[in-house]
């Protein structure tokens, strides 16, 4: 299973990190999950991911 390929087959615990001279990493856990040039946009990741997958306990929507 995959991270990337299959968001909802797990709990979301996604970090957004500044990685100096590359940008803002999304990460779960260990994994580089994605890497963005402005920290929107990084969020806006995260928040899309949530949104796919429902919030915590309640499914999607």
């Amino acid at each position: 299973m995959n991270a990337i390929s299959e968001p909802c087959q797990q709990q979301i615990a996604f970090t957004v990190r500044f990685a100096y001279q590359r940008g803002f990493q999304v990460v779960d856990g260990s994994a580089i999950l994605q890497t963005f040039e402005k920290q929107d946009e990084a969020f806006n990741f995260v928040l899309g991911r949530v949104l796919a997958c429902g919030w915590p306990g309640r499914g999607p929507s």
